[in-house]
Parts: C-alpha cells; structure tokens; sequence
C-alpha cells in the first residue's frame, strides 16, 4: 500500500515537473493596442531591460522581428489578410527578470504573437541562394562607417539617449542617397531599416560574426531612385557596404530557416 502511494506519488511529481517544462514562457506584462503613428515606426526591438517594443507596426512586420526573419523567409505573408499590412500596431512588454537572454525574450515575442493574434506557424528548413554578409578579405578590417557604439541609447527612456552620441538620423541627400547614420544598433538593425534585401535578388544572412551593437554611417543609392544608369549620384548598396563598412556580400548555397504561417486571427488588444 505504501509502495503504490509512493510510486504514485513520483509519478505525479516528474508528470507536473513534465508540464512545467512544456509551458511556454510569457511577458510578465504585455500591453497591445492600436497605434495611429504614421510616420514614426519602431519595428519590435528587444530593448534592455527584457523588454519588446513597438510602434506603429504592422502585424507582418511583428512577425518578421519576433522571428527574426527577412520577409522572403516568411512563407505566407502575401496570403495573409490585408490589415495584416496596412493596421498599426502599439506593443510594450515586459519580462519578469530584466536580465532574460535574447533567445528566451524571442520565444516570448513569439508566444505573445500566438495568445494575441492567434498566430499558428512552424519552422522548416531548406536549401537557397543568399547573400552571405561577410568582412572583406582584402581589408581584413572593418571600415570607417562601422564602429563600437560610443554610447548606450537604448531604451529611449535612458538619460543618455538626449546625448550628442546618440542622435542617430536617417535621411535624403540633395543627390537622392539615403543616409543612415545609427547609433548603438545591431547590424541586423541596419539590413532591416535600409530594406536592404530590396536592393539585391536573394535573402542577406550576417556571417560576419560581428556581435554586440555598433554607431553605424553608411551612404548609398537605391537602384529604383538612379536617374539613369549613366548618372552617377552616389555608391549603389553593395558597393557602398564594401568601402564605407568594410563587409561585402558573398553569394552562395545555404540551408536556411524558413518560417511557414499556418493560421493568423484578428488581435485582442487592451
């Protein structure tokens, strides 16, 4: 008798230990309402602190930072309903622990796109063309325009973020290039607000083992804004990564991670 309540009781313990470890871990608070900014946006950024930021994003652009994912490693986008692209969103959560590892606040973004938007999606993998961004071998050493940032400025809520060091712009020049000019950012932050991919025919994936967050100043022109082929108004994308940030673009096969959406509902917001 007191052997089977024992055995029982083992196995009650290493069942609710099993359900435990298969919970999946969630934003100690999560707040997702409507946003109607425009002309400012903040994609879904991990911010320091365990916070996951938004403003003025689209749910398809969600989904795209909570993965990680360009959107051509997105298989499903198109097909989605169209306020997927065009409504706005305002998201502010918050881990717990303010120390919660990237990869752990990832999963929380995702699993808080699942309880609020109904998102149903699975991962598979397969082998394509990239672009593999890489440090250029005849240099050897990473370019003016690529620089450890020279101060912290993130979240914005920092003092310092008012600082000169900070004051990271993006704009136009009078000769029709695009200046960015980032501060503190992640090199993955560069390819996703430059629309990057836009300006070469296959995904880009960072293999240049580059890490922590940089002050970034880059320069170039848009194929879709050149005049004319003959009209030289400024340094086309890949070209410009090469002299200005020291890093180049080397086309190649990998197998890659590719997200396919399998359902999507409209969200509950607060």
């Amino acid at each position: 008798m007191h052997r089977r309540l024992i055995v029982s009781s083992v196995f009650a313990a290493l069942l609710l230990f099993d359900l435990r470890a298969g919970a999946q871990e969630t934003f100690d608070v999560a707040v997702v309402k409507t946003s109607t900014l425009r002309d400012v946006i903040v994609p879904g950024v991990f911010l320091p602190g365990g916070r996951w930021s938004a403003e003025g994003a689209t749910l398809s652009l969600l989904v795209r930072m909570a993965y990680e994912l360009p959107a051509d490693r997105v298989v499903g986008l198109s097909e989605l309903p169209a306020w997927t692209r065009s409504e706005r969103f305002h998201v502010d959560a918050k881990a717990a622990d303010p120390n919660t590892p990237l990869e752990r606040l990832r999963a929380m973004a995702q699993q808080l796109l699942a309880d609020r938007f109904g998102l149903r999606a699975h991962v598979e993998q397969q082998v394509t063309k990239v672009y593999a961004l890489v440090i250029d071998d005849a240099t050897g050493r990473l370019g003016k325009g690529l620089r450890p940032a020279a101060a912290t400025c993130w979240p914005k809520d920092a003092a310092v973020h008012t600082s000169a060091a900070c004051q990271g712009v993006i704009s136009k020049t009078s000769g029709g290039a695009m200046r960015y000019q980032l501060r503190d950012r992640r090199l993955a932050d560069l390819l996703i607000l430059s629309g990057a991919r836009s300006e070469v025919d296959y995904p880009i994936v960072d293999r240049t083992g580059l890490v922590g967050r940089f002050d970034i100043d880059v320069e170039f022109v848009y194929r879709a804004d050149s005049p004319q082929p003959d009209i030289q108004v400024g340094l086309p994308f890949m070209l410009a990564m090469k002299e200005q940030l020291g890093i180049r673009l080397e086309l190649r096969d990998e197998r890659l991670d590719v997200l396919i959406i399998d359902g999507i509902a409209r969200p509950a917001l607060d």
